[in-house]
């Protein structure tokens, strides 16, 4: 075997071992998030298209938060991808004699994404602004961005895929169980994982995420472990 061929095989060991150690150590501390989705296009130019997704996060051994989202992309470059788009969660709660009850949020956000290719790597900023409707408690409006990084490699017929990204929240709102007085940056995110191509309408993404978030309750910082994985219909 050459040493080109050698390099590349130990490199593809090395990411499926990263990403097989994160995802037991988020199945042990936190809990996975497991989506599906389907996507298709509009017309010939793949300019405009439309996605919806159904994603559930689970803790332990229990469905904590349930995400719907229906919307749209708007492609009017290569280097440039809109996407408005309408959310929904249902997040568990729990009631303080036992047992449990469901609250809703409902989101209308737009996603703006220039994106770059230097040397093969893919480098994309989303920025999202949304506004955040709560069942029991005042709305406020919430900007995220997410700076992500695509490798140039593609391996196997599956044309695996790795990435990482960071993203920073920022919450505008008065101060209330979800917003603290003064802590605008409530949050980040960091997600290493790899998407991959199985059939000509089926991609898949697994991932590692690690996320810290401030409590409301105190000046905490709080890390949670999840291991994600998405499945992805295109038509």
């Amino acid at each position: 075997m050459s040493n080109n061929k050698t390099l590349h095989s130990l490199t593809i060991a090395a990411a499926v071992s990263g990403i097989l150690c994160g995802s037991a150590l988020a199945e042990a501390t936190h809990g996975t998030w497991i989506g599906v989705g389907v996507k298709g296009n509009l017309d010939t130019n793949k300019v405009y298209s439309v996605n919806a997704s159904l994603e559930g996060r689970f803790g332990e051994d229990e469905l904590n938060e349930q995400h719907t989202i229906v919307g749209f992309g708007i492609k009017p470059f290569d280097w440039l991808t809109i996407g408005p788009h309408y959310h929904v969660i249902d997040s568990r709660k729990e009631k303080a004699g036992g047992g449990h009850y469901w609250e809703k949020e409902h989101r209308v956000a737009v996603d703006i994404t220039p994106s770059i290719t230097l040397g093969g790597w893919k480098i994309s900023d989303r920025s999202r602004i949304a506004h955040r409707d709560f069942e029991n408690s005042q709305s406020f409006w919430r900007y995220r961005n997410r700076i992500q990084v695509n490798a140039p490699w593609k391996w196997t017929d599956w044309k695996i895929n790795p990435y990482a990204s960071w993203e920073f929240f920022l919450d505008d709102g008065k101060p209330s169980k979800h917003v603290r007085k003064n802590d605008k940056f409530d949050q980040w995110r960091f997600v290493t994982g790899a998407t991959a191509k199985i059939t000509d309408n089926l991609s898949l993404n697994l991932y590692y995420l690690l996320q810290e978030k401030k409590d409301t309750s105190d000046h905490d910082w709080s890390a949670n472990h999840v291991v994600g994985l998405n499945a992805t219909f295109s038509f």
